[in-house]
């Protein structure tokens, strides 16, 4: 069975089969191992497997080679792509190569946005140039082609959050687009850049679907016991084997990434309508290391591919001198990600915090809208509302006990007194069901009825 490959041009990579089930979501380099620590790994344009076990990435004029059966990228590469794709030098493919497919005859069609450009593979030699409309009748014409994958029974061609599908038989072309989400639901939330398919008879024992487990030197040390050398090894290891990539570190022990994304998983500032895209900048390395073992159990145990956040980064002027100036301290404010056929999104204040209460005097009869204030233990409401979301109960119950177990919980020591809390006892973790009251200040339930306040240390300035 072959297998499709989606890239999003920054370093991540969604894999389906045939039939659209999710195989894989995460960082490219955690499959294609050879790319860590080389110019790609931040990502690359497209790819096209030809025979013996060989995928070819492109990246703008330039093109590498990567061996499956070793897992790794051939030597002597990059090469322009000019001047070893014969006959291409006068065409749209000698400055970027936007997607690739292969085609019957033993040929392929090198894509430059809205230009194709044939290729005899037995020749090695381009064929000419000609615009989407005219290779693909039916298209529209100036369509920008972004990624091309191709199955038994179709060419699909994908144009930014749309695609175009190509019967493989008669070559006709489907007279309209579709959209993206909701016709492939693997790739929910997920805007292809890229992509090839990979055809499971050359397959080499050098490359698997599933990355290799990511070795955690102090796996069993909660985040907050950490020491901040010992904080920086598990980074280090981290970034080593592909789960997230640093910066050079900074003077002062801070840590920043070159992208938002930790396992695969990617963290957005979320401004109470829509998330968008944020830098990790400034993080206590305890910090780092908490947000990347909650981003690993999020993808594994749910498919999670985003968090979104409200506050993470540490204050770089140093005004601000509490846990979330000096980067120890994140707001969590959702989860989004696809499990089974389904993808979600959940936010803590619409299904959390928004959401009615029992009524502590008369559990049985109506619910209210908010607790009353006041301190005292709560319960989690979700646990006695019947029209809760069951995966947003689950989830968010589940996400407390990861969360309570890396960041402060009970107290702001490194050991962590035990046992770890449940939801509606007082902790360092702030939630909308905390027995803590403000309502006219920031330390209270009322406050974080839109996320989950997560810590390391002390509140005030360490």
């Amino acid at each position: 069975m072959s297998t499709l490959w989606f890239f999003d041009g920054v370093g991540s990579c969604a894999v389906t089969d045939a039939d659209d089930a999710e195989l894989y979501r995460g960082e490219v380099r955690a499959l294609l191992t050879g790319l860590a620590g080389s110019e790609l790994e931040s990502g690359f344009d497209t790819a096209l497997q030809l025979d013996e076990g060989k995928v070819y990435l492109f990246r703008g004029p330039e093109y590498w080679r990567y061996d499956l059966a070793t897992n790794t990228l051939d030597a002597d590469y990059p090469l322009l792509t000019a001047d070893r794709w014969g006959g291409t030098g006068d065409t749209p493919a000698a400055t970027a190569v936007t997607a690739a497919a292969l085609r019957p005859g033993f040929s392929a069609a090198l894509f430059c946005d809205s230009e194709v450009v044939g290729y005899d593979l037995g020749q090695d030699h381009a064929t000419g140039t000609v615009t989407i409309d005219e290779a693909f009748p039916g298209m529209p014409p100036d369509t920008a082609v972004t990624a091309a994958v191709t199955t038994d029974a179709a060419l699909y061609l994908f144009a930014g959050d749309q695609y175009f599908r190509v019967d493989a038989a008669t070559g006709e072309v489907d007279p309209t687009s579709r959209p993206v989400e909701g016709n492939w639901p693997a790739l929910s939330g997920f805007t292809p850049t890229g992509g090839f398919t990979l055809r499971n008879d050359v397959t080499a024992d050098g490359l698997v679907l599933s990355p290799a487990p990511v070795d955690d030197p102090y796996a069993s040390t909660p985040a907050r016991g950490l020491t901040l050398d010992q904080a920086h090894q598990v980074l280090q290891a981290l970034h080593d084997q592909g789960a997230l990539q640093m910066a050079p570190p900074s003077r002062n022990g801070w840590v920043d990434l070159v992208e938002p994304r930790l396992h695969g998983v990617e963290l957005r500032y979320w401004n109470g309508t829509v998330t968008q895209a944020s830098a990790l900048r400034n993080l206590d390395p305890r910090n780092a290391v908490a947000l990347a073992r909650l981003a690993a159990w999020a993808s594994t145990t749910y498919g999670v591919h985003t968090i979104a956040h409200i506050g993470v980064n540490g204050d770089g002027s140093g005004a601000r001198t509490d846990c979330h100036g000096q980067g120890r301290a994140v707001d969590l404010a959702g989860l989004a990600g696809t499990t089974g056929d389904s993808s979600f999104e959940l936010y803590v204040l619409r299904d959390w915090g928004a959401r009615s209460v029992p009524d502590e005097s008369d559990p049985a009869g109506p619910r209210r809208p908010q607790w009353p204030p006041g301190a005292r233990e709560l319960s989690f409401r979700l646990e006695s509302d019947p029209d809760a979301s069951s995966l947003a109960a689950e989830l968010f119950a589940a996400l407390y006990d990861v969360v309570a177990a890396q960041w402060q919980d009970r107290d702001d020591q490194p050991t962590g007194a035990a046992p770890p809390t449940r939801i509606g006892e007082r902790s360092f973790v702030m939630h909308p069901d905390h027995p803590a009251s403000n309502p006219a200040g920031s330390n209270g339930r009322e406050a974080h009825a839109n996320h989950l306040h997560l810590q390391i240390g002390k509140t005030g300035r360490q």
